[in-house]
């Protein structure tokens, strides 16, 4: 009918007249004929023309209308976005019979906006008038790939489950598995302590702002933790205000009668001792600079003494397999078990994202042919290094993972910040080039799972559940 007008004349400088076509129709619907009507202030207004008329925005209107489109449609549930709380009565709704749901849009997932920077919360129009059929494929996957990766069980953007603590650069040994060596050769190293200052705020907001999603504070270093000269008193402050785990991870080498009776009176919950080998020969040659039997020793008074005072701190060695010692680990696990160990942990070799070249080079030959999957830590961790910076990574060495400056913003802000919705979005679509840090990390695969055991997280879990 309209392709066969040839001219449409619009009439808005003539007298309104109320309850007629002018703002009010039937309209054909899967319930039969309904009358579809727009809201126009018309009291006191007998004589005014078209072009005069206004539609009545009115609250009370607004809700009027709703509820009785709710009504005409049997609903029993109204589902609103959370701009309508301006204007939407809940108490109406309520009289009505009819639940008033707010939809909450934390946490979708940004996609390519046209004109400038991302803008949140708008209609599922701007996705589709952007995106196109795509759309509907990459929510899809996005779905698929949440399920598939557990993001949903035991993770979450709302704050970090582990807090990472590198408190010092220094380290009094040469593993051949690890960076320092090479590190301290670096224009990166500069011997820096983290400031005490800085432990005392994130403790706070561990404590004040984590609504118990933390589930530990971990003092470890691209160093050796025990060198700081405040090492102990930062522990015990954690210990004191954070409410929450606190734990250590040390060589053990320096961790003589003077520093355990130091840890021990702060009430750590757990101190966590990298040891590597059970021949003296193998950890020579594995931890460079130390000697087995002195750290040995070391960690032996440490549970005497627990379990002499009936202390509730858990000790737990380490051990990471590697070509070395692979014949060691029966022993060694014996050995430690034996002498009151709490846990015996062995862990996976990994280049500390690439920093040590040789051990990258093999993980990327063994692995190029597989099908890469996100990491964890985006949605798990939060570093805390000694130049006071946060970084998304607890494995960098070069600071090629910093982001923000802790000094300038808070965990939450950071956590929730753009740059690390960002990456989440890019890591569950695999698209690991988005940054530089994660496009070249060989170590993916050693990433462990919620689910899959041995991770640090569930090692805590554990020792607080006393199993």
């Amino acid at each position: 009918m309209i392709k066969s007008v040839d001219l449409f004349i619009l009439y808005d400088d003539v007298q309104y007249t109320r309850r007629d076509w002018r703002n009010r129709n039937k309209i054909k619907t899967a319930h039969g004929l309904k009358w579809l009507t727009i809201p126009v202030n018309v009291k006191g207004k007998y004589f005014q023309k078209i072009n005069e008329t206004t539609i009545d925005l009115s609250v009370q209107r607004k809700n009027e209308r709703l509820i009785d489109i709710c009504k005409q449609a049997g609903a029993k549930e109204y589902i609103s976005g959370p701009l309508a709380k301006d204007y939407i009565v809940k108490d109406k709704f309520d009289e009505a019979g009819i639940k008033l749901t707010w939809m909450n849009y934390d946490d979708y997932l940004e996609y390519p906006q046209l004109h400038g920077d991302f803008v949140h919360k708008v209609s599922i129009l701007d996705v589709l008038f952007n995106c196109g059929k795509k759309t509907i494929d990459r929510g899809e996957k996005m779905i698929c790939d949440t399920n598939k990766y557990t993001f949903r069980d035991g993770l979450t953007s709302e704050f970090p489950s582990q807090l990472i603590l590198d408190i010092t650069e220094i380290c009094n040994l040469a593993c051949i598995h690890c960076p320092h060596p090479t590190f301290k050769k670096s224009k990166y190293y500069a011997k820096r302590y983290l400031e005490p200052s800085l432990n005392e705020k994130m403790v706070h907001e561990v404590r004040d702002d984590s609504e118990g999603q933390c589930k530990y504070i971990r003092y470890t270093s691209n160093g050796e933790p025990l060198v700081h000269p405040d090492g102990y008193k930062m522990v015990k402050y954690a210990v004191d205000h954070s409410n929450t785990f606190v734990c250590l991870t040390t060589n053990g080498t320096i961790m003589r009668e003077k520093k355990t009776r130091q840890l021990l009176d702060s009430g750590i919950h757990m101190i966590d001792i990298s040891l590597d080998a059970y021949d003296p020969r193998t950890y020579s040659q594995i931890r460079v600079n130390g000697n087995l039997d002195k750290t040995r020793a070391n960690v032996l008074r440490l549970i005497d003494w627990v379990k002499r005072d009936n202390l509730k701190t858990k000790v737990i060695v380490s051990f990471v397999e590697q070509p070395q010692n692979t014949n060691e680990i029966e022993p060694f696990k014996k050995f430690w078990t034996e002498n009151g160990a709490t846990k015996v942990i062995i862990r996976r070799l990994h280049s500390a994202a690439g920093a040590v070249e040789s051990i990258a080079n093999k993980m990327h030959h063994d692995y190029k042919h597989e099908q890469r999957y996100p990491c964890l830590y985006p949605w798990e961790r939060l570093t805390l290094d000694p130049k006071g910076h946060l970084s998304f990574c607890p494995t960098d060495w070069k600071y090629k993972s910093t982001f923000s400056d802790f000094r300038e913003t808070t965990i939450r802000e950071a956590w929730q910040g753009t740059f690390l919705k960002k990456l989440r979005q890019a890591h569950i679509l695999n698209n690991f080039s988005c940054h530089s840090f994660c496009g070249q990390c060989p170590d993916w695969k050693q990433t462990r799972w919620p689910g899959e055991g041995g991770r640090y997280a569930n090692i805590v879990d554990q020792l607080k559940r006393g199993t």
